[in-house]
């Protein structure tokens, strides 16, 4: 039947709610409708034509006849859906095949990861190709440097000393010292003027489509436990996500710092060099996203919601996937349901991804919830290693990263940026900006480049004036889609 005809490659797996979303092109299910008719005859055909060639032939050359295969599908689909259409093509082939032949151990693993498969091309919203819009909602040097440098101004005007300022919390701590009621009114000023309307029209004028809002905690529930944070802001947040909804942008809601800090870094809002990883408050991180959940459930430009930022590698795998499981649970128990909205869940850095979505492999984790993806930081940078590495070798470490992509069931890059160690030629800092696009374009269900203005203008981390401002993307991301973007992955890869 699925050889014969493609309609029935969803029906012959109807008992998963996820795979039925594939159904007959006759299908009223609303799941149907957001997937798109299009993309669904695309992945069939392909995927019945793949099936047709491995049923059909025991050649050597299979996988470039596949490949061919493909190709023909042109640019209607990017390289992530082209490798899903692959894989299942083959493992389908492998299933029927194998089920003739009476190799029933074969044939079920066939099916499992047959199955998988359709989960892992299986994404309800529009890929997110967008900016981070850091240092608004959780101060940091560089995306707030103007604010850090005032008050360094303020206690000098005081006859006081300056203190050291390198994050929210000791920004926050030395505002205390100038006068009373001064944290807050310059703080909510901050909020208030720091992105504006205009921040969110240039970002859509420029092609892109989404936002990615990095905010501590305590701009949800207020500080807790002594710390020094001011708050609550939801109210400047809904601006935040009501500007991005009138210009037609989807945000991802990032819960940057969590209660005690996901890590002993600034990017979670305190710096503290003996941090241990039981000082996270994971109870009050649940009932944050909670609250949050419940605020936005509403707004349907609210397509993500991350549980936390760039965990540390001290916090052991079983720990933070407890703690995903439980974030799984309260996001979709407050009403984000996984038709609506994503959950991302951060890996943070590459070096993890096989440890820990193996255990979440093992859990069973990934049949068990939709519409989750991971998320991986790709910075080629804060490590001597890196400037050891030629251009040349900076892409091939790209297309490796593009590979490891595709292997998990969902996954986008959350930040990257132009910066390497050390300056580089502006031919070579163009070019690694354009295969960072086409990289993770074609491999992730989508990106953010940190961070849409820089204030110290680090012009490599600035995506506004640093690098589509000094020509290093098109004026218009949209018109990326027109190139034809170089092939990061085939199927001699799988």
């Amino acid at each position: 039947r699925l050889v014969k005809d493609p309609s029935t490659i969803s029906a012959a797996f109807s008992h998963d709610p996820v795979i039925a979303a594939f159904g007959s092109e006759t299908s009223t299910d609303s799941d149907l409708k957001d997937l798109g008719e299009h993309r669904i005859s695309i992945i069939e055909s392909g995927v019945a034509d793949g099936v047709r060639i491995v049923f059909d032939n025991q050649e050597e050359n299979l996988s470039q006849m596949v490949d061919a295969s493909l190709n023909a599908i042109g640019s209607t689909c990017c390289d992530i859906e082209k490798f899903h259409i692959s894989t299942l093509a083959f493992l389908s082939g492998c299933f029927w095949s194998s089920w003739m032949l009476n190799l029933s151990s074969m044939a079920e693993r066939s099916l499992i990861v047959l199955n998988q498969s359709f989960h892992r091309s299986h994404w309800r919203h529009d890929k997110w190709l967008g900016a981070n819009l850091g240092g608004w909602f959780l101060l940091e040097p560089g995306p707030a440097s103007p604010l850090f440098e005032d008050c360094q101004e303020m206690l000098k005007s005081r006859g006081e000393e300056k203190a050291s300022c390198g994050c929210e919390w000791s920004l926050c701590s030395c505002l205390d010292k100038v006068e009373k009621g001064v944290k807050s009114e310059v703080l909510r000023k901050h909020r208030k003027n720091h992105f504006d309307a205009s921040t969110f029209k240039k970002i859509a004028d420029h092609g892109l489509n989404a936002v990615r809002i990095p905010f501590g905690y305590w701009i949800v529930t207020g500080p807790t436990n002594a710390d020094v944070y001011d708050g609550p802001a939801l109210d400047q947040l809904d601006e935040a996500v009501k500007m991005a909804r009138t210009c037609n942008l989807q945000v991802v809601l990032d819960l940057h710092g969590n209660p005690g800090g996901e890590n002993g870094l600034r990017p979670c809002g305190r710096e503290k060099q003996d941090w241990t990883w039981k000082e996270w408050r994971q109870e009050e991180a649940l009932e944050c996203l909670r609250q949050v959940v419940v605020r936005y459930r509403g707004f349907d430009n609210v397509t993500g919601i991350q549980v936390c930022n760039e965990p540390s590698p001290a916090i052991p795998s079983n720990v933070l996937c407890d703690f995903y499981e439980e974030s799984i649970r309260v996001v979709r128990e407050a009403g984000m349901s996984p038709h609506d909205v994503c959950i991302i869940l951060p890996i943070f850095t590459q070096w993890r991804i096989r440890e820990i979505s193996r255990l979440w492999l093992e859990r069973g984790n990934i049949h068990r919830y939709d519409n989750v993806a991971w998320d991986i930081h790709f910075y080629h940078d804060f490590h001597s290693a890196w400037s050891l590495l030629s251009h040349e070798q900076h892409v091939a470490v790209l297309q490796d990263e593009a590979r490891e992509l595709t292997h998990l069931h969902a996954a986008m890059v959350g930040e990257w940026s132009a910066s390497r160690p050390g300056p580089y030629p502006e031919e070579e800092v163009k070019d690694f900006v354009m295969q960072q696009v086409l990289a993770y374009n074609h491999s992730s269900h989508g990106w953010f480049f940190w961070n849409w203005h820089d204030y110290s203008f680090y012009d490599k981390w600035d995506m506004e004036n640093g690098v589509i401002g000094n020509g290093r993307l098109p004026r218009s991301l949209s018109e990326l889609k027109s190139q034809s973007a170089q092939r990061f992955l085939s199927l001699q890869d799988l």
